[in-house]
């Protein structure tokens, strides 16, 4: 049985692929405590561009594009997005699947998890929701309620270091 310590330390692996200037992000979709997809963030795989390479015109202007704005207009996909579209690809129901992140889902990332049909999503690093830069105070409470329409909910775990390797607990 795949215990959830085999799942995060891969994730910490699959992280440290991620492929995006501003941020390295990895995901795993895990279906009946089976790893059955690994994603990381960055421009489609297939493109041959890459954001490390300043490829995606949001990631690589940082005034023009504040944390958690212009996300329609970056070129790079989120771990969480890639995680959905390679099941879709592999034919992998992700009704019931639960979503392990190494960072909180953005509210775009959220949405598509929720249609998607999965259950809960267990997340390492807190996103920030950019309430203040917006102007908009129901952002945060918006995003909650959305949240708690999953069945298994949006859950933060904590990084505990063991000195052997990463562990992390809820």
């Amino acid at each position: 049985m795949l215990r959830e310590a085999d799942i995060l330390n891969r994730l910490s692996f699959i992280t440290s692929l991620g492929k995006c200037r501003k941020r390295k992000v990895g995901s795993l979709l895990v279906v009946n405590n089976e790893i059955t997809i690994e994603a990381y963030n960055g421009m489609p795989e297939e493109s041959g561009l890459s954001c490390l390479d300043g490829d995606c015109p949001r990631c690589r202007t940082e005034v023009e594009f504040p944390h958690g704005v212009g996300y329609d207009l970056c070129f790079c996909l989120h771990a969480e997005e890639k995680v959905i579209s390679k099941a879709a690809q592999a034919g992998i129901s992700t009704l019931g699947a639960t979503i392990f992140s190494s960072y909180q889902p953005c509210i775009m990332c959220l949405k598509k998890i929720c249609q998607s049909g999965i259950a809960g999503v267990l997340y390492i690093d807190p996103w920030e929701i950019p309430n203040a830069s917006w102007g908009i105070a129901e952002l945060e409470d918006t995003y909650r309620r959305l949240a708690s329409s999953l069945p298994n909910g949006v859950e933060q775990i904590k990084a505990v270091n063991l000195g052997t390797g990463n562990f992390y607990t809820k």
